[in-house]
């Protein structure tokens, strides 16, 4: 199961913390063991994608073919997308209940 997240559910922002931003809209109900698609236009030179856990720890998740491989627990989780130019960055922040 793939699931297309930048530019539908997810929001840009600036100086805020990751959890506040999550809050700002709904959660994406999400399958163990599928897999999220992220695209983002105007072909960025790096995308880095981290998982924010439950306990706040934060881990960097590996993009393969745009593609992120969710959790195999059940749980909530937090990403954070980070894609740079040669003249800026942006950062996306969604939200998901692995089930």
């Amino acid at each position: 199961v793939s699931t297309n997240i930048i530019g539908r559910r997810c929001q840009r922002i600036d100086k805020v913390s990751v959890e506040e931003i999550a809050e700002a809209f709904d959660t994406l109900d999400v399958t163990k063991g599928s897999k999220l698609k992220i695209e983002v236009g105007e072909n960025p030179t790096t995308i880095s994608v981290n998982q924010w856990n439950g306990d706040t720890s934060v881990e960097n998740v590996e993009l393969t073919n745009n593609e992120i491989p969710l959790p195999s627990t059940a749980g909530y989780y937090i990403y954070e997308v980070i894609a740079e130019w040669d003249k800026g960055r942006i950062t996306y922040v969604f939200d998901v209940n692995v089930s």
